[in-house]
């Protein structure tokens, strides 16, 4: 009987699209090779000598692949940048509001009243 060998976790298994690359890396680096490109053919002026082209489109490459081939805590850089981002960066004004215990005790026992109470559909107040 001919036997293939079965990975033990599924969830492990990345099928490759191209060589030893999975579809993802193969989109992340066709990025990294289309920045690369913009940028030495596009954005980089022409007196700007050719080895030095090819020291920034190596660095871009790099980076890419870097990033396509990176898995730290299991799970895609992208999936771990995301949060990071937006807790440090875009936002971070947005904090909880510190308070004062027995302020906050005293406002809950004393329940809305007046206006606040009509308003509110959720409270009652006794």
């Amino acid at each position: 009987m001919i036997g293939a060998p079965i990975p033990q976790d599924i969830l492990k298994y990345e099928p490759k699209l191209v060589g030893h690359f999975t579809a993802r890396q193969t989109i992340i680096v066709g990025l990294g090779v289309g920045l690369a490109l913009v940028t030495d053919f596009k954005l980089l002026p022409a007196s700007v000598p050719y080895q030095t082209k090819g020291y920034i489109a190596f660095v871009i490459l790099a980076l890419f692949f870097i990033w396509s081939k990176a898995k730290p805590f299991g799970q895609p850089l992208e999936k771990v940048i995301v949060p990071i981002l937006q807790d440090n960066i875009f936002k971070s004004s947005i904090r909880v509001k510190e308070y004062e215990r027995s302020e906050h005790e005293r406002k809950f026992k004393e329940g809305l009243t007046g206006e606040a109470a009509k308003k509110s559909k959720k409270y009652k107040s006794y």
